[in-house]
């Protein structure tokens, strides 16, 4: 219990018991780690990722069963200890990536990766040491893979509601490659909201999205009931 509270019973109140790993970055003790007693965020968090959800990290050879084909991005090691992202370069993938980069919302893309880039760093910090450059970072055991797509999914949700907004001032209209048909933005930004929001629903992160003013996701209903 005392690692579910951080230490802190008297002042980390955590129901649930696993709001550790779904900190918010306007989270106090995020900002001031100093403050919890003993153990460090960093280090209290790497010890319910591995020893109360039993996750684990690991690396993928990208070329193996078709592991990226229909993913936009993506984390993967850098050939020199570290992890960075990586926006999807295949011909699969091209023709979505290109409208979104035409309206703006690429960056929800990177958005959602560079979250997940931070979890792994946190929770896995040498998974790609000694790891060749391109493998794909991953999180393996049973439900870990929900728990680490909460909080991506509703940072990248935050960013493409606030582009959705733009449009419906201004709208925009794109086609790619030498395509009759154009689409307008924002029914672009709007479907991929909708399969963020299925998402978000699928891995039981929560009954609000990024937009409901306070929102707080939650790890899924299964794993609680594993704990």
């Amino acid at each position: 219990m005392q690692l579910y509270v951080r230490s802190n019973p008297s002042i980390w109140v955590d129901p649930s018991g696993l709001r550790l790993l779904l900190a918010s970055p306007d989270d106090p003790f995020e900002k001031e780690p100093s403050k919890i007693p003993g153990l460090t965020c960093t280090e209290i968090e790497k010890e319910a990722f591995v020893k109360v959800f039993g996750c684990s990290c690991g690396t993928l050879d990208p070329t193996e069963k078709n592991i990226l084909q229909g993913v936009l991005g993506w984390v993967e090691c850098d050939g020199n200890g570290g992890t960075r992202v990586k926006i999807s370069t295949r011909p699969s993938e091209e023709r979505t990536l290109c409208f979104y980069k035409e309206c703006g919302i690429d960056t929800c893309v990177t958005a959602h990766e560079g979250y997940h880039k931070r979890q792994y760093e946190r929770y896995c910090p040498k998974v790609c040491e000694k790891v060749k450059e391109g493998q794909v970072v991953a999180v393996s055991g049973a439900g870990c893979y929900e728990v680490m797509e909460c909080l991506p999914i509703n940072v990248g949700l935050s960013c493409l509601i606030k582009a959705k907004a733009g449009f419906a001032a201004q709208d925009k209209e794109v086609r790619f490659k030498n395509e009759a048909k154009s689409y307008k933005c924002s029914e672009i930004v709007q479907q991929k909201i909708n399969t963020d929001e299925g998402r978000f629903k699928k891995y039981g992160c929560g009954g609000m999205f990024p937009q409901a003013a306070n929102d707080q996701p939650r790890v899924p209903s299964r794993l609680e009931k594993s704990r």
